[in-house]
């Protein structure tokens, strides 16, 4: 799986990774900037079959009939078990 895009809430899967880290004091997390091309998610394992969905804060991935999320999560949209308002890699 590859994101791109907007990541200042972890919501392309590659925090701290790429580019320049800043501190959003907001959450309290170093959040990477975006990304203008595909960069591997690789805290995902491989799949055979996958569903996406990128939010505008939080992203999912439904992979050989596992659920992962990640990204910002006050609402518990990233992973319902987490009480973190961010979940910063997929789980």
């Amino acid at each position: 799986v590859y994101a791109w895009g907007r990541n200042d809430c972890g919501q392309c899967g590659f925090l701290g990774r790429i580019g320049e880290v800043r501190q959003d004091f907001q959450v309290g997390v170093a959040a990477t900037p975006e990304s203008y091309s595909p960069v591997l998610v690789d805290s995902l394992p491989p799949a055979r079959h996958v569903t996406l969905y990128a939010g505008s804060y939080h992203s999912l991935a439904l992979l050989d009939g596992i659920l992962y999320g990640w990204g910002l999560n006050t609402e518990r949209s990233a992973d319902p078990r987490s009480e973190s308002s961010l979940v910063l890699k997929p789980a």
